[in-house]
C-alpha cells in the first residue's frame, strides 16, 4: 500500500486570517548552558528565569555561605596553632644556628685573654 496524498480545496472567501499549527515532539530551549561553580552549597537565590537571556557578569545564583563560613570558623584555631608552631620552630632554628656559631668559634686560651684588673679598696 502506497502513501496517498490528499488535497482539500475550497473556494476563496474574504474574512479574518486564521492560523493553526499542530506539532508533536519535545520542546527544547534555544540554547543550553552548563553552569558550574568552584564552591558548593545550598542555593539561596536563583536570578534568571528559564530560557531568559543572561548578560556578562550577571549574578546567576547566590549560594548560602553559612556552611562554608562554619568551616572557616572551625579551621581558624588550627591555622593559628600551626602559625604559632611555625614561629616556635623558626626561633629554635635561630637558636641552633647561634649555638653552632658559638661552638665553631675559635676558643681563646687563658693566655690570650686580656689581663683583668681587679679593683682594690
Amino acid at each position: 500500500m502506497q502513501n496517498t496524498i490528499i488535497f482539500e480545496t475550497l473556494p476563496v472567501e474574504r474574512g479574518a486570517i486564521q492560523a493553526k499549527v499542530t506539532a508533536t515532539g519535545n520542546l527544547n530551549a534555544v540554547a543550553d548552558v552548563l553552569v558550574s561553580s568552584q564552591v558548593s552549597g545550598n542555593i539561596q537565590a536563583l536570578s534568571p528565569h528559564w530560557n531568559s537571556k543572561v548578560k556578562k557578569d550577571q549574578l546567576v545564583a547566590l549560594i548560602d555561605t553559612e556552611i562554608s563560613q562554619a568551616q572557616v570558623d572551625q579551621a581558624t584555631p588550627s591555622l593559628r596553632s600551626a602559625h604559632a608552631a611555625t614561629l616556635t620552630a623558626q626561633a629554635q632554628i635561630e637558636k641552633a644556628k647561634a649555638d653552632l656559631t658559638a661552638a665553631n668559634a675559635p676558643q681563646k686560651s687563658p693566655m690570650e685573654s686580656p689581663p683583668r684588673i681587679w679593683p682594690t679598696n
